[in-house]
């Protein structure tokens, strides 16, 4: 991924439209009956974009610091369909419950170099080379099912419907917000690896 003091001007257009749409796409909530919008994942999202232009303005001005890699990169993923598949995973629920441990997975991604290195090594090796069979299976899964996702969930809301027949929804979002914390492991691996003091015996 090219920093943004490589890009062109129309590059830099490019990826303004391209996270704008992100932003707007964040907000659409998983509703078989009729469309509905979260602003509440909608203002997220926006955020999100917020922290990631100021790291760019940042890198242009020559502030080049390896922890600013590493925030952008954990309001990237959220950004990145992210907090639309939180939304669809809480669709069906009076509360957020389902919430709790799947934030607690995201932290644990963004802070797994810190925790735990090798593992941290493994996933990232994993998602780029799957080795393990269970590794292969999520993998090739999310590339089959990924550009399906909408009917994908409503193929899974007719299966187990209950209630408003969000349930489809709920399961998909779950799956692909986890594959979102994997992905989160492999790019704030990436920006570990350019910490200063890589090297320091």
């Amino acid at each position: 991924m090219k920093i943004a003091k490589e890009w062109t001007f129309l590059q830099a257009i490019g990826v303004l439209l391209g996270t704008g749409a992100m932003v707007a796409l964040s907000g659409v909530e998983a509703n078989p009956n009729e469309f509905t919008y979260n602003y509440t994942a909608m203002y997220i999202a926006l955020f999100c974009l917020i922290i990631m232009l100021t790291a760019g303005v940042l890198a242009k001005l020559s502030i080049k610091k390896w922890w600013m890699g590493y925030i952008a990169i954990v309001v990237y993923m959220p950004l990145l369909t992210g907090v639309m598949a939180f939304s669809w995973a809480t669709s069906g629920l009076r509360n957020w419950i389902i919430g709790i441990p799947l934030l607690f997975t995201y932290f644990l991604a963004v802070l797994m170099p810190f925790i735990n290195v090798k593992a941290a090594e493994f996933l990232h090796d994993e998602l780029f080379a799957p080795t393990t069979k269970l590794g292969k299976t999520i993998v090739f899964s999310v590339l089959a099912l990924g550009p399906i996702a909408g009917s994908f969930g409503v193929f899974l809301s007719s299966l187990f419907k209950r209630g408003e027949g969000l349930n489809g929804y709920m399961v998909f979002g779950a799956f692909y917000f986890l594959f979102l914390c994997w992905g989160t492991v492999n790019l704030v691996y990436q920006a570990w690896e350019q910490r200063p003091w890589k090297d320091e015996k």
